[in-house]
């Protein structure tokens, strides 16, 4: 539809099930649509389309040349961000050649991190507002993938958020 291309489908762990998903996109790349789906029902996928009797979106990726001081300058203005579970940054320590002090500055800021065969990526998003929708800002190194080995750990602090918060 519309010209765009689909990349093959993969799967992502929910903490309360399976989330299909499958980016499609335009031929040049500037529109980059992710589509979910899961038969589980607890997950966020299928409580989001349960809660608003619908699909929709949910979320909006949002690219800078420095995640790093960006998300300082958020940090700043006192933007609620997402905070991610310490352990993910003793894992990503363990699993990348990243500078310890690196490893240090993304734990204190909230920042993911993936690496691929031709570059890195880093991302941080915003806690949800009202419950629904949040903002995820990317920082792109000659990478051209979504960062989808972190969207196991997105969907786990999203889920420490919700339930901190009932």
């Amino acid at each position: 539809m519309f010209g765009f291309d689909a990349a093959a489908a993969f799967e992502m762990i929910d903490p309360y099930g399976l989330i299909q998903s499958r980016v499609v996109e335009s031929r040049e790349r500037s529109i980059r649509l992710p589509l979910n789906a899961s038969q589980a029902p607890n997950t966020a996928t299928a409580r989001f389309v349960t809660d608003y009797r619908g699909a929709g979106v949910h979320h909006i990726a949002i690219a800078t040349d420095d995640l790093f001081a960006t998300v300082a300058r958020m940090r700043q203005n006192n933007v609620p961000l997402l905070d991610i579970p310490v352990s993910y940054y003793d894992n990503l320590a363990a699993v990348h050649d990243l500078p310890a002090e690196r490893v240090q500055e993304m734990r204190r800021l909230s920042i993911l991190y993936d690496r691929g065969a031709t570059g890195e990526f880093y991302q941080a998003y915003t806690r949800a507002f009202e419950h629904r929708f949040f903002f995820e800002f990317v920082e792109r190194r000659n990478y051209d993938g979504f960062g989808a080995p972190n969207a196991s750990v997105r969907l786990a602090a999203q889920a420490l958020q919700d339930k901190s918060r009932r």
